[in-house]
């Protein structure tokens, strides 16, 4: 749609179009990119958006190979420590992330 990498349309356009409620990463499956496009996007995400990304569930080792799930799926188990979150067990997996800034009722 817009030509250009994530981290290029999170540098030139995220401020302009956000906030975001949904958004969805399916890039090149690297672990440095997963935690690039998540990180990145996170500032612009709507307080309770979810952002989600795809392949982070390999059922063998050729997943884990480039053009499959890479170590994406690394990056997931990383971001789930201090996000909350779940992935779908199912192959070849979808991580969920809601940004949460609120607990309970909100007024």
């Amino acid at each position: 749609m817009f030509g250009m990498t994530p981290a290029e349309f999170i540098e030139k356009h995220a401020a302009e179009y956000a906030p975001f409620d949904f958004v969805f990463v399916d890039a090149d499956h690297s672990k440095e990119s997963v935690m690039a496009d998540i990180t990145g996007i996170w500032p612009y995400v709507s307080p309770e958006g979810l952002v989600l990304a795809h392949d982070v569930n390999p059922e063998t080792v050729q997943d884990t190979e480039k053009g499959y799930c890479g170590d994406g799926w690394r990056a997931a188990q990383e971001l789930l420590k201090s996000h909350e979150g779940v992935v779908l067990p199912y192959h070849p997996g979808l991580l969920i992330m809601r940004k949460r800034e609120t607990w309970g009722p909100i007024a």
